[in-house]
Parts: structure tokens; sequence; C-alpha cells
């Protein structure tokens, strides 16, 4: 590869910052598209851990969010501490090593897909196309812009599988866009209006409304636990399809009474 190309996980946080700021043409706060979660791992002493469930990136589809699952998967049984030069990782914290360990498979992602060039800049259709399909996004989902980027310019050796992170187009009117999760964008606005984690904010119920045994119809209903309200979607040939339906029209509720 060409020199400055290597991307590894001690420059790939500033990749991506940089990326981020370049075809916005303003600087994100990074913290504003990761979304954090903790649990209790044990009662008495009490212990809880924190850790980064999802981190979203703008390109030209709109927003692309990796999820903690993609990047278990994209890791596999790799450690950090396997790849991670000792004496270089000795003052990185927890946080520091998650958040690498997400941006690294973000960088890869953005060159697979011919986001960023050889030299990890942003290419001409990233920096043409991003920032008009992802300005809707900054008003619903209240990503945050201000000027707070880390610098971190080292360079170490990188070892790890591309990425498979899952596309989610996202634009002003989503109507016709059978790509857009719309679950995912329900558990970060509910994350965002309530601060409590969508497992304990979200129900959905699915039941077979129709059709035969080889092809079912199914109804869902989403529940908003904080408030009660209920919502169902419009039938389908999957609970999958279903859920995101019941989705949508819990998520167009929220921007509606919370935009």
């Amino acid at each position: 590869p060409k020199s400055g190309a290597e991307v590894n996980l001690y420059n790939c946080l500033q990749i991506v910052y940089e990326y981020c700021s370049q075809v916005m043409g303003q600087s994100f706060d990074p913290e504003a598209l990761m979304v954090r979660r903790k649990e209790v791992v044990r009662e008495m002493p009490y212990e809880e851990r924190k850790y980064i469930e999802s981190m979203s990136y703008p390109c030209p589809e709109g927003l692309v969010v990796v999820t903690l699952e993609q990047v278990n998967t994209f890791w596999g049984d790799v450690k950090l501490e396997e790849v991670l030069d000792e004496d270089r990782a000795r003052n990185m914290d927890t946080d520091d090593r998650q958040k690498r360990r997400f941006l690294f498979v973000v960088a890869v992602e953005l060159i697979k897909n011919g986001y960023l060039t050889s030299t990890n800049r942003p290419s001409a259709i990233a920096l043409a196309s991003t920032k008009s399909k992802v300005l809707a996004i900054q008003a619903n989902s209240r990503i945050r812009i201000k000027n707070a980027f880390a610098s971190d310019s080292l360079k170490g050796p990188s070892s790890a599988p591309l990425a498979q992170a899952t596309r989610y187009n996202v634009s002003a009117d989503n109507d016709n866009d059978i790509d857009y999760n719309f679950k995912s964008a329900l558990n970060q606005a509910a994350d965002q209006i309530w601060r409590i984690p969508a497992n304990n904010m979200l129900k959905y119920e699915s039941v077979q409304v129709g059709g035969s045994s080889h092809l079912p119809e199914f109804s869902c209903t989403v529940t908003l636990l904080k408030d009660g309200q209920h919502f169902t979607g419009e039938n389908a040939p999957s609970k999958k399809v279903a859920e995101q339906s019941a989705a949508k029209a819990a998520l167009k509720y929220l921007h509606e009474r919370y935009r």
C-alpha cells in the first residue's frame, strides 16, 4: 500500500473523525454518533459494565449504523491485546479500546465502499453527496455539531477482515425506503428522549393474522412502556417486516411529539 494509507487501531479514530468533519463541512461531536448502554454485572457488591451498542457515520447513502454484533463478528476470536503493541496500549482505558475496536471497523467499511481514498481522505463522491443526504438527520436525531475532535496520529500494524455493516438509507421521507431500519431508529430515538435502554422501553408483539402456512401474514404492535402508547403497523409476510412497520408508526409519533 502507499505510504500514509495504512489504517490501524492507532490512527482509526483520527481517520473517521476527520472524514465525518470533512464530508459534512463541519465537526461532529463523535460521542453523538455512538449509542451507549450499561448493564448490571452483579448486585453485591454492585458492579456495572458500560459499552458501545452501535455507532453511526455519514456517507452518500445517509447514515450507516454499525452494531456491536457486527463488530464482534468482524473481530471474531481476535482480541485487541493480540494486535496492540503493549507499550502503546498501556495508557488506553476500556472506553478507548472499545472506540478503537468500533472505529477500525468503520474505517475499513469506508475504504471498502469507496468513501475513503488510498490516502485515507474522503473520496470525491463522499464529499459531493454526503452532506445533502444527512442534513435531515441532524434535526430528527439531534446530532450535535461542534468542534470537538480527538487527535491521534500514531501508526501501527493492522489485522482484521472486512466489516459487514448493514446500511440504513435515511432521508427526510422514508415511506418508500424498504432498506431503512425503523427498529434501530426507534431504539435510538427512545434512548435520546428518555435515556432508557430500548429493551426496557419497547415491547413488540407479533401475531399471524391470515395467510397460509406457506404464505403467512403477520401483524405487529409495539408498545412504548414509558407512556403506554401502542402502535400497530401494516400486515406483512414476516414477523421481521411487521416489526419494522410497527416501529415506523411509533417513530413517526415520537418525531411529531418531540421534534
